[in-house]
């Protein structure tokens, strides 16, 4: 492939063109390559493969119902107690009502995330869900990250699977990747000790999957991940595609250390 001035890329350049998979070593290199013009020449020629010139994209609206947390992430800034200044807890009607001020036709696509409530049950997600497909017919429902599915299992006293089937017997069309940040232990410790534990992201998503429920995928990277622990959270993810093939997006998030909301 003409344009790659690293040598260390001719090697991957071949699997490139033969449609080979790429091994955890040569991800390795494609993120210690000084080569971007090489590297972004790689990564089109997979895109115009698979997609040609076309390009994709949703009319999306994103809401989220309350900022109150308990989990207590250190990297976010999202995130209030009761009562706390900024701090917001809406009803389904609100919901709805904000949607609704913000709607334009061609909307497809509702987002939702939010912190995790302590005291909200089960049933008002439900409720919420059934609102909004009421209100906005045609509307795919995207909602809830792995994390927020681990903590309605709790607060239900639900395994995954029936946490997931009642929301999509409400109307849930798809989740959303958040959560995930970055798999490896040392991390999640360290950034998200509270949070759904790597096993429990993946087994959501597979669950969901086996559902018939699409999802996304996401990371967290720049902040104290190494490049290998990043490597093995794409590892984990390429993995539980292939098995399920239920992901319909990877998107990767940069940490944003000053007003991360």
């Amino acid at each position: 492939m003409k344009g790659i001035r690293d040598p260390k890329l001719w090697p991957i350049a071949e699997k490139v063109e033969a449609g080979e998979r790429l091994t955890f070593a040569e991800g390795l290199i494609l993120y210690q390559t000084q080569d971007l013009p090489g590297l972004m020449r790689l990564a089109n020629r997979v895109r115009e493969r698979k997609h040609g010139h076309k390009t994709y994209f949703v009319h999306s609206i994103r809401v989220s119902q309350t900022n109150i947390c308990y989990v207590g992430c250190t990297f976010c800034a999202f995130q209030r107690k009761f009562g706390e200044e900024g701090a917001w807890d809406w009803e389904v009607e609100e919901v709805v009502a904000w949607v609704r001020e913000r709607y334009q036709p061609g909307l497809t696509e509702i987002h939702m995330t939010a912190g995790h409530h302590p005291k909200r049950p089960f049933s008002y997600y439900l409720d919420l869900v059934r609102a909004l497909k009421a209100s906005f017919p045609g509307v795919q429902v995207k909602a809830w990250t792995a994390a927020e599915i681990h903590h309605f299992s709790k607060i239900a006293r639900l395994p995954y699977r029936e946490v997931l089937q009642a929301l999509k017997e409400a109307g849930l069309d798809a989740m959303p990747g958040g959560g995930a940040e970055i798999f490896a232990e040392r991390v999640r410790k360290e950034i998200a000790r509270a949070k759904v534990s790597a096993e429990g992201w993946l087994e959501i998503h597979r669950t969901a999957h086996e559902l018939g429920i699409p999802t996304n995928a996401t990371m967290l990277y720049g902040h104290i991940e190494t490049l290998e622990e990043r490597l093995d959270h794409m590892d984990r993810l390429r993995k539980l595609q292939d098995e399920t093939g239920g992901f319909m997006s990877f998107i990767p998030l940069a940490f944003q250390p000053d007003g991360n909301l």
